[in-house]
């Protein structure tokens, strides 16, 4: 479309025909394509472009159209290609028409770039050339500006912005890169503009482009940034700098200081929904013309009022399984949503959605909402008109707020949002109650096993215990069927030697020889039996004494020639130890000794005791002659239980035994057992004692000698 000063407007239209409108009489004149006279319009298909020349004459260009029209004497020329003249155009198919200020006309053709000199009437060609980097970026080209240096672009099919430097009549091209951010990606340029700051837009097939001069960069924009379409047919500017564009989805207002978008459409009272045939703005008047879809649609830019209301939001409906709850104060929620302080669902009840609405009745189908659901979404979900519904379904047990917000037809948001909060409640089996009870319940099954546990080791102990008892009695049964019966054959043997004195004093001799032998054996079998028991020292909890006294009557039994010397060495705080523990220690040290002072034929013997905090240890060492190899490395001398019986005793107090020996340079027997298991730590039965064997011991705990 064009219009002069006359307030005569021209348009063209699809298929071919044009209309001339005297917009102050109303007055319309049709022009059909004829048969090539010089009274009607040349054939084709389809008008592109309508400009006005220097010189007054009017150019309508399109598919298979190019034709000058003489207003005053209201006849055409027409100009088509000829394949036999190189000064004429390229191709009859014409995508856009511009004149320079020089007055070269200019045609974007799809076979490349045409000049035409009105006074020569000749065309000059311009054609892609890949050879040739200089050359016109690529054919078809759809838009051409001039700006106000005088620097002449052209915007082609496949994106490419190409500058003409008229002294070497060659291009400078800035090819696409859809992979390069601050490039062009590639799509069709529909239009070059320049604003009144002086900078270059492109309006194109893959949205709105800012030319940075400087870096030779761009700057781009698309539906993300708010267009309501990325193709973008033609750009205009007004007096207050603001760009008007063309799109596929309306006419969109640009604030380049804010970068902020404000789209109209049929809702706000255009007569198209799509703009995409271009647009002309009236440089006396500043009015602008959008073709469209459904005619042409114009309008003042200052005349265009934006909507300052800002409408609340309100929640209209809720649903629980998409069936309705009743709004009344006698529902589940006890008030009108709207009013509702807040909202408790069953966990049963977890699939629920709101309506809302904003009140605002002007162009209510542009109105935006955004809502989230705090507890579950960290950002807003933006919908439109048509999506007044927010679903949630499987939410968990907890604490959520419901908030929605809404917008004019201008995108105006309320800063006052609807607020709901909701709790869901726990099932049973999930509330701080259920986990409380589950809780005393596990910590009272362990404390039955815990009783359990020990009940199970006093019953042990005392097993145990009564087995030793038993045994003690078995033993002062044998002390009194023995010892205790050779005592008093001896009192009557002796009453016999008295009464034989006076008369037989030769068989009185032989009976007491006989008698002497008789309490010897006696004496012997009597220490045998004490020093198995030693109750009266040993229940005394005091292990170095009892373990002297056994030393010390083990080297009065020997010769005053081959008795060693003896001592006993206390190593740290004297600690009492298990009773049971305490009696197999000593039996073991006893044997120990035993051995030491029969067999070793040693001049020393000494015991070492140690208390330490972790580990309770026992050390028996002589100078003696050793023990051989195959008895230490076996079960011992046949008939002999010693070395095996003190190896099952430490076992038994879940202690480690080692001998170490050699020939002729003494042993020395050591017994180590963990302080946990060897001490006594309260009055009740120990969980600890008892529990390990005497493998784990070793296996966690292994000492080594230095």
């Amino acid at each position: 479309m064009h219009q002069d000063r006359n307030g005569i407007l021209w348009a063209g239209f699809t298929p071919l025909a044009l209309d001339r409108l005297d917009r102050k009489t109303g007055q319309v004149t049709h022009y059909l394509p004829g048969s090539g006279s010089k009274n009607a319009l040349g054939k084709g298909g389809t008008l592109r472009g309508i400009y006005r020349d220097a010189q007054g004459y009017l150019w309508f260009s399109g598919w298979g159209v190019l034709d000058r029209f003489d207003e005053r004497s209201g006849q055409f020329t027409h100009y088509h290609h000829k394949p036999d003249d190189p000064n004429s155009l390229l191709s009859d198919n014409i995508l856009c028409i511009y004149q320079d200020r020089s007055g070269r006309l200019w045609l974007g053709q799809v076979d490349g770039l045409s000049s035409f000199d009105p006074a020569t009437e000749k065309f000059i060609n311009y054609q892609n050339n890949p050879a040739d980097p200089a050359s016109l970026g690529s054919n078809g080209v759809n838009a051409i500006y001039q700006d106000r240096s005088g620097t002449l672009w052209f915007g082609t099919w496949i994106g490419t912005l190409s500058r003409f430097d008229d002294k070497t009549n060659t291009f400078v091209n800035l090819r696409a890169d859809s992979r390069d951010p601050h490039k062009l990606s590639g799509g069709r340029i529909h239009a070059i503009h320049e604003d009144q700051a002086g900078t270059l837009w492109l309006g194109t097939a893959a949205g709105l482009y800012r030319y940075n001069r400087e870096n030779e960069t761009f700057t781009h924009y698309t539906e993300n940034q708010g267009l309501p379409s990325d193709v973008i047919q033609c750009i205009l500017d007004d007096r207050s700098g603001r760009l008007w564009l063309g799109t596929k989805k309306g006419i969109s207002r640009f604030d380049p200081h804010n970068e902020t978008f404000r789209n109209y459409d049929v809702f706000d009272g255009l007569q198209s929904s799509e703009f995409s045939e271009g647009c002309y703005e009236d440089s006396q008047s500043g009015e602008m013309m959008f073709g469209g879809n459904n005619g042409i649609t114009t309008f003042f830019p200052e005349n265009i009022r934006d909507n300052p209301y800002v409408p609340p939001v309100v929640l209209t409906s809720f649903k629980i399984f998409n069936k309705p709850v009743p709004i009344a104060p006698k529902s589940v929620l006890k008030k009108a949503i709207p009013y509702a302080d807040s909202l408790t669902l069953s966990y049963r009840d977890n699939v629920f959605s709101f309506e809302f609405a904003a009140l605002s009745y002007a162009n209510s189908q542009k109105n935006r909402y955004r809502y989230k659901l705090e507890g579950l979404e960290p950002g807003w979900n933006e919908v439109g008109s048509k999506q007044r519904l927010a679903t949630y379904t499987n939410l968990d047990p907890g604490k959520y707020v419901f908030r929605v917000q809404a917008s004019n037809s201008d995108g105006v948001w309320n800063k006052e949002w609807v607020s709901l909060p909701i709790l869901i409640t726990p099932p049973w089996w999930r509330t701080n109650w259920f986990r409380a009870l589950l809780a005393v319940v596990l910590l009272t099954l362990l404390w039955a096993a815990y009783q359990l546990r020990v009940g199970q080791l006093a019953a042990q102990f005392n097993l145990r215990l009564e087995e030793r008892v038993s045994e003690r009695t078995r033993i002062a049964r044998d002390l009194h069927d023995t010892l205790l019966q050779s005592f008093q054959a001896l009192l009557l043997r002796f009453q016999a030697v008295i009464r034989m004195l006076p008369d037989r004093p030769a068989d009185a001799r032989r009976t007491l020889e006989d008698a002497v032998d008789r309490a010897s054996q006696a004496i012997t079998e009597g220490r045998d039996a004490v020093q198995g028991l030693r109750l009266s020292t040993v229940e005394k909890n005091d292990l170095a004494v009892a373990i002297r006294t056994v030393g010390e009557e083990l080297a009065s039994a020997e010769s005053n020639e081959s008795s060693p010397e003896f001592k006993v060495v206390v190593e740290g705080i004297s600690r009492n130890l298990h009773p049971i523990l305490r009696d197999e220690v000593y039996r073991l040290a006893t044997e120990a000794l035993r051995n030491a002072f029969r067999h070793a034929g040693a001049k020393n013997v000494e015991v070492e005791i140690r208390y330490d905090e972790k580990y309770f240890r026992l050390r028996i060492r002589d100078d003696g002659k050793g023990i051989p190899s195959d008895v230490l490395s076996g079960r011992g001398r046949e008939g002999h239980y010693g070395l095996p019986g003190m190896r099952e005793r430490a076992k038994l107090v879940g202690g480690k035994l080692t001998i170490w020996t050699e020939l002729d340079s003494g042993t020395e027997i050591e017994l180590i057992i963990p302080g946990a298991r060897a001490y006594v730590k309260s009055t009740r039965s120990s969980w600890y004692f008892g529990k390990r064997s005497a493998t784990e011991a070793e296996e966690k705990e292994p000492i080594e000698r230095e």
